[in-house]
C-alpha cells in the first residue's frame, strides 16, 4: 500500500514534477497545468491541449506568462463557474477570488504578470523568444523558466489542496461584494 503524503509533500511533488516537464519539454502553461493535473487530478486532456498556445507569453508573443496561465487554468478547473451555472453571476465572480490572490503573490514574487517582466527579473533582459530563442537559451532562461512553472504550479496547489477553504472565503468575499444585489442577480431575465 502506497504511503499517503501530506498536504507539504504532495505540493512539493507538484511543484518537482512541473519543473521537470519544463525543463525537458517545455511549453510553460502546459507544464504548469500538467504538474497539477498529475497529482491533483483536476481538468481533463481537453484542458492540457488548450494550454498549449498559452506558452512563452501567448504563442511566444511574451505577454501574460505561460506559467501564470497555466496555474489560473488549474485555479478555474476547480473553482470555476460550472457549464450548468452559466446564468448565476455570483459562481463566476466567487472565481475571480482565488485567481486574484495567486496573481498578487505572482506578480510580487516574479516582478509582473507578463513573459516580458519575468525574464527581465531573472534574466536582466527580456528576448523575442520567435527571433531570439538561442540568446535566451544561452542566458538561462530554459532553467530560470522551469523555476518559475515549478512556483506557479506550487502557489495554484497550494490554493487546491485548500479548495474548501478558498469556496469559503470567496463566498463570503462575494455576498459583502454584491450585497443586496446577489439575488436578484441568480434570478433569471425575463423571457428566459
Amino acid at each position: 500500500m502506497e504511503k499517503q503524503l501530506s498536504k507539504e509533500e504532495l505540493i512539493d511533488l507538484v511543484e518537482k514534477t512541473a519543473h521537470e516537464y519544463e525543463f525537458n519539454y517545455r511549453g510553460c502553461a502546459q507544464c504548469t497545468l500538467k504538474g497539477i493535473q498529475d497529482h491533483l487530478k483536476v481538468g481533463d486532456g481537453g484542458a492540457f491541449r488548450s494550454a498549449s498556445a498559452m506558452s512563452g507569453g501567448l504563442g511566444m508573443m511574451g505577454d501574460s506568462c505561460g506559467a501564470l496561465v497555466g496555474a489560473i487554468m488549474a485555479l478555474g478547473l476547480v473553482f470555476g463557474r460550472r457549464e450548468d451555472e452559466l446564468d448565476n453571476f455570483p459562481a463566476l465572480v466567487k472565481s475571480f477570488i482565488p485567481v486574484r490572490a495567486l496573481y498578487g503573490r505572482f506578480t510580487q514574487e516574479f516582478g509582473g504578470p507578463t513573459c516580458r517582466e519575468v525574464q527581465m527579473k531573472n534574466l536582466g533582459k527580456s528576448f523575442d523568444l520567435m527571433g531570439e530563442f538561442a540568446q535566451f537559451r544561452e542566458a538561462g532562461g530554459h532553467e530560470a523558466c522551469a523555476n518559475v512553472v515549478g512556483k506557479a504550479a506550487r502557489m495554484a496547489a497550494e490554493m487546491i489542496v485548500d479548495a474548501d477553504q478558498w469556496h469559503e472565503r470567496s463566498a463570503m468575499i462575494v455576498e459583502k461584494a454584491l450585497g443586496a444585489q446577489a439575488p436578484d442577480l441568480l434570478q433569471k431575465k425575463s423571457g428566459d
